[in-house]
């Protein structure tokens, strides 16, 4: 098979680590549906760590889901897959996402500047990645401390669950993103800006009451 393009990752030119799961034609995670009236508007975002194209996407849209997250307006939730694994010689992409786990369950306050630290400091495809140790240090340049979860590997588990779980449920490109159970993209939402397709949501359910 081809590879796939550095600025687009497509898990159909990667082998499944189950070839007898479904294809789904329509993405369907759990957990993406809308929320419940009088609550903030629900964003979920697949992301690989090794993705250029999630890198642009973090840079292009982050600071502003930041502060629509602050203002109360929308949660956002980052689920890191591992499709681009096979890109580096020590499994970055479960690594990256095991220590983002370690800090959204010991410093979640940190989360949000210790994606910006990966991103900055993202390794290219077919290189060795980062380090443990360096991991480590982009941690405490967020702010936090997860040493001794990243040294035993806590959430590698939880990564490859995650990844198959993505993977059966139709997510086959990364950065996919949901608002309020939409997928962004395709649609109506064809060639709209992200933090516009977000916004006309916001409209939405102002004008009903939502």
């Amino acid at each position: 098979m081809a590879p796939a393009a550095a600025s687009h990752v497509d898990v159909g030119t990667l082998p499944s680590p189950d070839p007898l799961a479904p294809a789904q034609q329509t993405p369907h995670p759990p957990g993406i549906g809308p929320a419940d009236k009088g609550q903030p508007v629900k964003i979920v975002v697949y992301m690989d760590f090794m993705c250029p194209a999630c890198a642009d996407f973090n840079a292009s849209y982050g600071p502003v889901l930041d502060r629509l997250r602050n203002e109360g307006k929308v949660t956002v939730e980052y689920r890191p897959v591992t499709f681009l694994d096979r890109q580096s010689t020590n499994r970055f992409s479960s690594r990256a996402a095991d220590a983002a786990a370690c800090v959204a369950n010991t410093h979640p306050e940190n989360y949000s500047a210790f994606l910006y630290q990966l991103y900055a400091h993202q390794p290219p495809q077919g290189s060795a990645g980062l380090s443990d140790q360096q991991l480590k240090s982009l941690v405490a340049a967020a702010g936090g401390d997860a040493s001794a979860c990243i040294d035993n590997g806590t959430y590698l588990a939880w990564a490859r669950y995650t990844n198959r779980l993505a993977i059966d449920s139709g997510i086959n490109a990364v950065p996919t993103a949901f608002v309020d159970g939409r997928q962004w993209g395709g649609g109506t939402s064809t060639g709209m800006d992200f933090i516009q397709f977000v916004q006309a949501d916001l409209t939405s359910r102002e004008g009903t009451g939502a």
